[in-house]
């Protein structure tokens, strides 16, 4: 509920805190109200406003105040101090949390700097909270011709949303509508103190440099550029929600019952752009299970040139992302398959069979399962210990009524992708080959589960192993 505020009509373009809950009152529903503050100006109007709408409306959510200490800079903790005093003032709680920046990484610094501060930010969101940034319209004409610089697509000339998610709650930018001059009145209406970083200053850093070279000459020149290029920008974000609802419908079509999949059938009746799309989205959608990396223009051409045409025999491959975040993509027997790099796997594990056994990650875990759920415990337990073994070539495998083979020749037979036949748990007892995983049971050393009342369960990720 808001207290009844008369509003002056001659102010009615200044920044307001009652103007920025009538834009987003999405505020007034959220469990808690987390506000990125690093001491700046920017962040020093948003952490007002939203005291000041805490002090103006009823059953306001309450306030937490966060301020990312990156460790990078020797005024690091006269910035932690002076955060401190203005969170004091405003009576408003404030966490400082340090965070570790690879500077070794592949990441530009600014990027790593990034990074960090929204692994925070997601650490300490609950489900229900909305974490504010003090992005503004001037931040977003930046980002769009960054990313214009740098060859994005509709999704990156977008620029960035007004609302998304992040870790358990949602990212809020409330002011990113707003000029910076429009902050800057702000704050200077209402005597507040703030802090310059001085790297800002610095254009050995990209954004710094269109900040302060290159935006202000093409003003010059076009003084209507800040409102093209957002124009621009809710144009770009118009034109990828439609691909997304064309890619969400094909993606209906390419998929059955595993995720990680698609129908090579169904992308080769789209044009090469409709399977750039789907593929892009697909991905995007698995994108936090797997915790993978968006597959780059290159990849997706390459995807679409050379792994989806490939005849039959062939094992084309793609891959991308670097470290945990590395992801590829593979054809086999009409499917397109996503998938983390495989382990190499141990040369023998022993297990326990009164207990479940882990296997590497992504392989899942090895279980003894009664035949009969609820029934009196099975009369025929499997061996107290078995071996574990992944193949080398050469193994030898009986099934039910049928002639020795090779397991190879068994495995290529059953359609298990070459990737994974070098993983698959093979179960020794002594130098007895018992049991391919669930697979199937070797006929010449166990009897059928409905016999023994038993059988083995091999609980893996589809998502991850792709079969």
């Amino acid at each position: 509920m808001v207290n009844p505020v008369n509003i002056d009509p001659n102010q009615s373009s200044l920044l307001q805190p009652l103007h920025l809950l009538k834009e987003h009152p999405q505020l007034l529903q959220a469990n808690r109200i987390v506000i990125g503050f690093s001491g700046g100006m920017d962040s020093t109007v948003l952490v007002h406003l939203l005291c000041s709408l805490r002090n103006s409306v009823a059953l306001f959510p309450e306030i937490h105040v966060v301020h990312i200490n990156h460790g990078l800079q020797i005024s690091a903790v006269a910035w932690e101090i002076h955060c401190l005093s203005v969170c004091e003032l405003l009576q408003v709680p404030l966490k400082i949390l340090p965070v570790h920046v690879n500077l070794l990484g592949n990441e530009s610094p600014e990027e790593s700097a990034r990074s960090a501060r929204y692994a925070a930010f997601v650490g300490i969101l609950r489900r229900g909270d909305l974490l504010l940034l003090a992005q503004h319209q001037d931040d977003q004409v930046e980002t769009v011709l960054f990313r214009l610089i740098r060859g994005s697509g509709c999704k990156g000339l977008a620029g960035m949303p007004v609302q998304r998610p992040c870790g358990e709650g949602q990212l809020l930018r409330p002011m990113l509508h707003h000029t910076r001059t429009k902050l800057f009145e702000y704050a200077s209406r209402n005597n507040l103190q703030w802090i310059e970083d001085k790297s800002n200053l610095d254009q050995h850093y990209d954004r710094n440099f269109l900040r302060q070279n290159i935006i202000p000459t093409l003003r010059i020149r076009w003084p209507g550029l800040a409102e093209n290029i957002i124009r621009t920008a809710l144009l770009c974000d118009e034109a990828d929600t439609l691909l997304e609802e064309l890619a969400a419908q094909d993606l209906t079509d390419a998929t059955g019952p595993y995720r990680n999949r698609l129908q090579i059938s169904l992308l080769t009746s789209l044009s090469k752009s409709r399977q750039r799309n789907l593929i892009r989205y697909w991905i995007a959608t698995l994108q936090l299970e797997m915790g993978c990396a968006t597959p780059g223009y290159k990849s997706l051409y390459r995807i679409v040139d050379e792994v989806i045409p490939a005849t039959k025999d062939a094992d084309p491959q793609v891959y991308w992302g670097k470290e945990l975040a590395r992801i590829g993509l593979r054809r086999y027997q009409g499917f397109l398959y996503l998938l983390k790099p495989l382990p190499v796997p141990p040369a023998e594990m022993l297990w326990e069979t009164s207990k479940s056994l882990q296997l590497p990650f992504p392989l899942g875990s090895l279980h003894i399962v009664a035949a009969l759920p609820g029934n009196s415990p099975p009369t025929d337990f499997p061996p107290a210990t078995l071996r574990v073994c992944f193949r080398r070539g050469g193994e030898l495998i009986q099934l039910r009524n049928r002639p020795t083979r090779l397991l190879k020749k068994i495995l290529q037979e059953k359609s298990v992708p070459p990737w994974l036949r070098e993983l698959i748990p093979l179960l020794y007892s002594g130098n007895k080959l018992i049991a391919v995983a669930d697979l199937f049971m070797c006929d010449n050393n166990t009897r059928p589960t409905t016999e023994n009342g038993w059988h083995i369960e091999w609980r893996r990720s589809e998502l991850h192993c792709g079969y």
